[in-house]
Order: structure tokens, then sequence, then C-alpha cells
């Protein structure tokens, strides 16, 4: 199972590609996530990203946020293609 199906609250995650270029770059710890945003806890408080905007870097994985744009329950139920 890659992290594309897992929870990501709790892991290290890392914008690494944005719409908005002051998103690129945002790293922290996983807080919350939903549908269409992950919370993450960084050196500067906490910071909401959209995932439809964004591509992510999780446990060294990129995942475009637009491929992940569910809850997280919803996420795990899918298959990998």
């Amino acid at each position: 199972m890659t992290m594309m199906n897992k929870e990501w609250i709790g892991s290290e995650v890392s914008v690494a590609k944005a719409a908005n270029a002051l998103l690129v770059g945002i790293s922290g710890i996983a807080v919350d996530e939903t549908e269409s945003f992950v919370r993450l806890e960084t050196a500067r408080g906490v910071r909401s990203v959209p995932k439809r905007a964004a591509t992510f870097l999780v446990a060294g994985e990129m995942i475009e946020g637009s491929r992940v744009a569910l809850s997280p329950v919803e996420r795990a139920r899918m298959k990998v293609m």
C-alpha cells in the first residue's frame, strides 16, 4: 500500500509543486486532513494547503494532490492504478 491510500496524519509532508508559488517548500507534520485540504504543523504554525493545487512529497513518495482530493476514508478504499 502506498501513501496515496494511507492516512497522512503524523507523516512528514512537503509541498513540492503548487499553483501558488508561496506554498512551495512548506513542510511539516500533517495534523489534519479533509477532502480538500491538508493541515501541516510547521515551525511557523499550522498551515492549510489545498490538495488540488499542489503536489506533495510524503514519506519519499511524490503524490499529485488532485489524485488524493478525497476524504482519508474514501482514499483508503480506492485502488491505486
